[in-house]
């Protein structure tokens, strides 16, 4: 992965730890996030070059779950391979009070995944399902 930034106050993203999975990606200045609002936290990073067949994820990081109301509103958040924007974060406000994120406040992680990329196959819709013991039981169905 080669990355680049857009300003000057950027916090390169790196590893809590040798063995961590995911690098942490920290706000670049204040936000205010609404009370059960949404926000875009930037990070400045921009992602310059990733390994074809590569993602970047953006998780939330487990101390910032357990400790603030703050969620990573679409997590995993995809970060395409050809994307050349800044990585942004973005946050949901789970309290009814707003909350502040100071600048370079570790707000979440990047994680890099493979991708399996799918190809178009046509079914015909008019035919017999392929049975399952599940069969179509949604949410709960399969009990505890």
């Amino acid at each position: 992965m080669l990355i680049s930034h857009n300003t000057e106050n950027v916090n390169i993203p790196s590893a809590g730890t040798v063995h961590s999975s995911g690098l942490d990606l920290k706000a670049i200045e204040d936000v205010k996030v609404e009370a059960f609002g949404t926000a875009i936290v930037r990070t400045g990073i921009v992602l310059e070059y990733l390994e074809p067949g590569f993602e970047l994820q953006v998780r939330p990081r487990g101390g910032v779950s357990l400790k603030t109301p703050i969620s990573i509103a679409n997590s995993p958040g995809t970060v395409d391979n050809d994307y050349r924007g800044e990585l942004m974060v973005i946050v949901r406000n789970n309290s009814d009070e707003d909350f502040h994120i100071g600048e370079g406040i570790k707000i979440a992680q990047a994680v890099i995944s493979p991708v399996v990329y799918g190809s178009d196959v046509e079914i015909d819709i008019t035919s017999k399902k392929n049975e399952t013991d599940r069969g179509d039981g949604a949410l709960g169905s399969t009990g505890k």
